[in-house]
């Protein structure tokens, strides 16, 4: 997902360091806390930033108007972040300094990150860098995370690094998005060392020399970066073309074949293409007027109290396992300035350092402090509902926080993956919590944790064949092997009882026992055997004894015809057989009195 020079960036913010202890003193909050920040809200986005209103409107609309750019590429737009994205702009160097990740020399040369997590997307750039600019890598990071979203997981490796490093370069000049402008050091690069063949290119994946070694890795993203760029921009149909290609790939067809159906030929004929193009004395690029791609977004300003600006800086920090001791200063800064949410996000820095307990209670302490925020709501909830032992009471509360939560964000995927779970621990119509399931799938597709909480869902409902088709399709081959053990098992055991069920309850012990019998043939989850087993003993024993009692009423027949000899034989051979106490003493009082009939003989 990272070319060379962003891979170090990414490293960075997922290196797990020693975390601060609960007791340690907490260090002294940065001096960019007592800046006056301002909060710029457009359509998209939310961008934070103490580097003035002229800035954080610049930087805004510049992700909106990249966005658009972005969403040029398919007929169906682009699909929304499964989570909300944040943006931190700093006003220099030594404000943005407290916030980088990475050793010191890394954190000298970060301009801007990309942070993703399944809670929110943080970017956070310097909006006044001494040199350079921060925006090709986070321009970089986000083309991926909308490709992701859009895709679905599907895009090959090649595509997706060679589409975001495409769109890196995205500027905006007099009114003109510019989108596609070369990048120069992958020319460089292109033109003076041989190509990876386009056989070999198209299979490479993340374990491959290719995208591991150092010598490497920039061939393949220079050459990657080509194909894009000639696949968008190399001929008067290509765009339209490319838009095919990619709508056959969201769909899940093969690369190649989808590739065949967009352009009319194969893989084969383009490295020829390629060459001539990387050789060109220039390079084409898209300048799609402003207005082309829809009206300036609405844009909202706000001043931000300090708890916020408190609460938001700790959260970007919380997101990332090695700031913990720099996120708990800002967040029990937040707290004490009346920042209700700030009590989620410190449980969830104790959740995640193995403080339970703690993180219990900060999650419940939220929640009567009214957390208003989507993302504290949906770390409540999650907390909520992953704590052990958790019932129906820990999954209403979470319904209710996420009911608000996807009011304020309707996009918000993963608050409404967590929302439709609760119906998991909870009685009654399952439809709600489908609908939200569904609506969260459809976003976040491939997701074994969400296809299985949909098909443990459809099995309540009576769906067993939609159960079962999700299970086979994604949660066994996509989830992890627990998982798709109990799915499974779940699967099974809806179909067996369903056919039993209705056997146990006719109250006909031989239409149970036939039945019981059968399902015990085919079964195979362990647990449900047993308990097939269980209710199949038990149904013998019914059945048994329910030939007992006609045997019994068989010769109370018998004696009543005036045969009392063969009623006596009867039911002394049955006497022998029967263990049920009531029974045994019928058979005794009516061999009692077939002994004084045959007294009374004269």
């Amino acid at each position: 997902m990272h070319s060379r020079r962003h891979r170090s960036i990414a490293a960075a913010c997922l290196a797990l360091v020693a975390g601060a202890t609960r007791g340690a003193a907490a260090p002294p909050l940065p001096a960019a806390t007592g800046d006056a920040w301002i909060e710029v809200r457009t359509p998209s986005f939310v961008t934070l930033t103490n580097a003035g209103e002229r800035k954080g409107r610049e930087v805004a609309l510049g992700f909106e108007r990249f966005r658009a750019a972005l969403q040029m590429m398919r007929p169906s737009g682009v699909a929304p972040s499964p989570v909300p994205t944040r943006i931190l702009v700093f006003r220099d160097d030594r404000s943005f300094e407290p916030y980088k990740p990475g050793s010191e020399e890394r954190r000298a040369l970060l301009l801007g990150l990309f942070q993703a997590s399944s809670l929110a997307n943080y970017i956070l750039v310097n909006g006044y860098p001494a040199r350079d600019s921060a925006m090709p890598i986070v321009y970089h990071e986000y083309a991926h995370s909308v490709a992701h979203a859009s895709f679905g997981g599907r895009l090959p490796l090649w595509l997706d690094e060679g589409l975001a490093e495409f769109y890196s370069t995205f500027e905006v000049e007099r009114g003109e998005l510019l989108v596609g402008k070369p990048v120069a050091h992958h020319v460089r690069t292109l033109r003076e060392t041989s190509f990876v063949p386009l056989e070999r290119l198209f299979a490479v994946d993340r374990d491959s020399p290719e995208y591991q070694e150092a010598e490497r890795i920039g061939t393949f993203y220079a050459e990657s970066w080509l194909v894009v760029s000639y696949l968008m921009l190399g001929g008067p149909d290509r765009l339209q073309q490319t838009r095919g290609f990619l709508a056959g790939v969201a769909e899940g067809r093969p690369p190649e074949e989808a590739f065949r159906a967009a352009f009319g030929h194969g893989f084969d004929r383009l490295e020829k293409d390629l060459r001539g193009y990387v050789n060109a004395r220039t390079f084409p690029f898209l300048r799609v007027p402003q207005a082309q791609v829809g009206p300036e977004p609405e844009v909202s300003v706000r001043p931000l109290p300090r708890g916020d600006v408190l609460y938001e800086l700790g959260s970007a920090l919380a997101l990332r396992s090695e700031a913990d001791a720099g996120a708990r200063a800002h967040l029990d800064a937040a707290a004490a300035a009346g920042v209700g949410d700030a009590w989620a996000m410190l449980g969830f820095l104790d959740e995640r350092a193995g403080r339970a307990d703690a993180a219990q209670g900060l999650f419940r302490k939220a929640a009567a402090a009214g957390a208003s925020r989507p993302v504290s709501q949906l770390v409540i909830a999650r907390g909520l509902l992953e704590a052990p032992g958790a019932r129906a009471e820990a999954a209403l509360l979470a319904r209710q926080l996420l009911e608000r939560a996807v009011v304020a964000e309707p996009d918000y995927a993963e608050a409404r993956a967590v929302l439709g779970k609760t119906w998991l621990l909870t009685e009654g119509d399952p439809s709600p919590g489908l609908a939200h399931l569904n609506n969260a799938y459809a976003r976040l597709p491939g997701r074994a944790d969400i296809a299985y909480d949909i098909a443990m869902l459809e099995l309540r409902a009576g769906r067993t064949a939609r159960a079962e088709e999700l299970v086979r399709t994604v949660v066994v081959p996509l989830g992890d092997p627990g998982l798709a053990s109990h799915a499974r098992a779940a699967v099974e055991r809806s179909k067996v009882t369903a056919t039993v069920n209705d056997a146990l309850a006719s109250g006909d012990p031989a239409r149970a026992t036939a039945a019981l019998e059968s399902a015990l043939a085919v079964a195979t989850d362990p647990t449900l055997r047993a308990e097939l087993e269980e209710h199949l003993r038990s149904a013998r024993v019914l059945q048994a004894k329910n030939a007992q009692i006609d045997r019994f009423n068989a010769a109370i027949a018998v004696a009543n015809a005036g045969k009392l000899t063969q009623a006596r034989k009867d039911l002394r051979a049955l006497r022998a057989e029967v263990d049920d106490p009531s029974l045994q003493k019928s058979i005794d009082d009516v061999l009692e009195k077939l002994d004084e009939a045959f007294r009374r003989r004269p």
